[in-house]
């Protein structure tokens, strides 16, 4: 059954093509198949990348866009923000050129014991920069094709509805146990015992229960934009039954991103979000030196992780335990990092793995080094980074601002999972998008939607209730339009 679903996802990727205009059929394209398609299961293809979920749904979006083409509205050109467009650049080239360098720099084998790693292998240093590309599609596709305010509306709505049809799979595995993922592929994904926890914590079709959690979170703050955007009462409805699916589903960590992201996206002001967003960005990209330098103040986390359960405090003392370890490892190759298979991880003298790599940032640095983790991390938080020269240049609507706060969710989320994904992927790029392209027209239902006798009125900016030009009236100026990450266990 995992074999069929992942081959008859292309035929479906060609159908949705076919059915939907572009931009809906990019996003369906890309949330539909990373909620349903098998985990922790790939197709091996002698001499040629491993066919799992992560590269069908880049095989997917690479169908949808050929079938559409012809149709394909011209995307805006990145004029803005040239400083932020060069910095970009370069974190994607080390990005695609960080597998190479970490090969040609690991070719040595490793000896723990009676355990003996093998060097990496010099075809990997082509197929690996293959699989990274594939691996962040939506990245590249969302940040041309979703990065229109009318986009982020589209992606958010999608991202709501399915939300609610998650829901509902996951009342099944509160009720009976994480098992969708056993009833329709055979196997289950991820650890079962790590699901139980004073109740079932639901997993369907993602790698773990915390990924769960975070795309419910991801759900409340779409439908929450859409609320504030004006687009009515049931999207707040939406959000409401949303947020008591998380708190059910037992992540701590995920509902309590949720309040934080909700409070500042709801109760603050523009200014204050964007301050918190570019605050967040930076503390994330220095984060291993604030780490290793001992800033963070782990022994008051961990101290506040007690008072909510001795279990939790246990869990986060061992893996913040794991990660001083994993960054001592780190240091022994700084530059390019150990590579995959294990090379990784710290060993004791009898050869057993004595680490458990979860968040994003300790695999980035650990397997690609210093430069693999720059490129990464520069690509995800620069954004955020530079969003306050955005705001002074353009208006930022409240679907937009809704996915800087997933964003920046995501961010935060990254430092304890190995979240990244292709709905990451995809909401961090439509965002990038948005900050350097210049506005070349509205789409044709914005325009219905917002024309008033006299002409269209803006009904989401600092300057709501004035009236604004049309494109022919003023220059082009205004709003325009996670990679497969695991932890090696």
């Amino acid at each position: 059954m995992p074999t069929f679903a992942l081959l008859i996802w292309p035929l479906c990727a060609l159908v949705i093509g076919q059915r939907l205009p572009f931009q809906k059929a990019l996003i369906w394209g890309i949330i539909v198949p990373y909620l349903f398609l098998p985990e922790a299961f790939s197709i091996d293809l002698p001499g040629l990348p491993d066919l799992d979920k992560t590269m069908m749904v880049s095989l997917g979006i690479l169908i949808i866009f050929v079938t559409n083409r012809s149709s394909i509205d011209p995307a805006p050109r990145e004029s803005e923000a040239p400083l932020l467009r060069f910095l970009l650049l370069v974190g994607i080239i080390m990005i695609l050129t960080a597998p190479s360098l970490t090969v040609l720099n690991n070719q040595e084998a490793l000896r723990f014991g009676n355990t003996v790693i093998p060097g990496l292998p010099l075809k990997e240093s082509i197929t690996d920069p293959i699989i990274t590309t594939l691996s962040i599609a939506p990245y590249y596709f969302a940040r041309r094709y979703l990065a229109t305010p009318q986009a982020h509306r589209k992606m958010l709505m999608v991202l709501t509805i399915m939300g609610l049809l998650y829901s509902v799979l996951m009342l099944i595995e509160m009720r009976l146990s994480p098992q969708l993922h056993r009833w329709i592929y055979g196997f289950h994904q991820h650890s079962f015992l790590q699901h139980i926890r004073d109740g079932y914590r639901p997993m369907v079709f993602l790698y773990h229960g915390l990924f769960v959690g975070f795309f419910i979170c991801t759900c409340v703050l779409a439908a929450l934009g859409l609320w504030k955007a004006g687009q009515g009462v049931k999207w707040l409805i939406a959000a409401g039954w949303l947020l008591v699916m998380l708190l059910m589903s037992n992540n701590l960590g995920a509902t309590v991103i949720c309040f934080l992201m909700t409070a500042v996206y709801l109760v603050t002001g523009r200014w204050i979000q964007i301050l918190f967003a570019m605050s967040i960005g930076f503390v994330i990209f220095l984060y291993p030196v604030f780490r290793g330098a001992g800033i963070v103040p782990v022994e008051q986390i961990s101290a506040a992780a007690a008072t909510v359960s001795e279990a939790r405090s246990k869990s986060l003392g061992t893996r913040l335990r794991n990660e001083d370890i994993s960054l001592e490892r780190a240091l022994e190759k700084p530059l390019t990092g150990w590579g995959r298979w294990g090379r990784n991880q710290a060993y004791n003298e009898a050869g057993e793995v004595v680490t458990i790599q979860e968040g994003v940032w300790i695999l980035a640095i650990t397997v690609n080094g210093w430069y693999g983790y720059l490129g990464l991390f520069s690509v995800l938080t620069l954004p955020a980074m530079f969003m306050i020269g955005v705001w002074r240049r353009k208006e930022i609507p409240p679907e937009t601002f809704a996915l800087m706060a997933i964003t920046t969710g995501n961010l935060i989320y990254m430092i304890p999972t190995a979240l990244l994904t292709p709905v990451s992927w995809m909401t961090f790029g439509a965002l990038t998008g948005f900050m350097l392209n210049r506005v070349q027209g509205n789409e044709t239902e914005t325009e219905t939607e917002m024309t008033g006798a006299d002409g269209p009125v803006s009904h989401y900016t600092r300057f709501a209730g004035t009236r604004v030009h049309t494109p022919m009236q003023r220059p082009a100026t205004g709003v325009a339009h996670h990679g497969r990450t695991k932890a090696l266990q």
